[in-house]
Parts: structure tokens; sequence; C-alpha cells
């Protein structure tokens, strides 16, 4: 998923997001999560550690980790694959702009 911007690879601000898990090879119960988020132009990376990939979590992760780059997060990949991926990418996008995570610059 790419959103809301003319993806640029040389400007800062940039990112890719994976969210790993540590299921250690079985995906059933609670287990944790990293987010990791890194700018492509840059490489600078932050992770974070979540909690369960409950949308609550994430996002508190995503602010957390976008706040402490030294630029703008002007656009976010990830491979996140879904069907109806547009939508929902459409959706994540005002979220994040709407919490600020995402920069109108």
């Amino acid at each position: 998923m790419r959103t809301w911007a003319e993806w640029d690879d040389a400007v800062p601000g940039f990112v890719e997001i994976d969210l790993v898990g540590h299921e250690g090879g079985n995906s059933r119960g609670e287990f944790c999560f990293t987010l990791d988020i890194t700018d492509i132009a840059t490489g600078w990376t932050e992770t974070r550690s979540v909690r369960n990939k409950a949308q609550k979590w994430v996002f508190a992760a995503i602010k957390d980790a976008t706040a402490a780059f030294p630029f703008p997060i002007l656009g976010l990949d990830s491979d996140y694959a879904e069907e109806n991926a547009k939508p929902r990418d459409r959706a994540v996008g005002h979220v994040l702009r709407g919490t600020g995570i995402l920069s109108s610059a």
C-alpha cells in the first residue's frame, strides 16, 4: 500500500512500514510484534514493540515512531496484502492525516 503522495525515494519522508510477529512458529494466541519504520532516502529507522495487531496498538506505535523522525512523514508504503486494499488505504491515510502522522506538505 502507498498512501497519499507522489512517491520520491530521493526525498526524506517516504517510509516503509513492516509489522513483524514474534510467535515462534505458532500464530495461535497472543504474542507481540515489532513495528519497523524506515525512511527510504536516509535509512533512518524507528522500531516499536506492539502488543498485538489491534488498530489501537499499531496506530499508537506508528504515531510514536513517526514523531521521532527529524523530518515530516510524506508517504507510507507497506507490504500489507489484503483484498479491497484501496478503500482501506484511503481510510488509513485519512486516519494518519487526522492524527498528524502524515504531513500535508
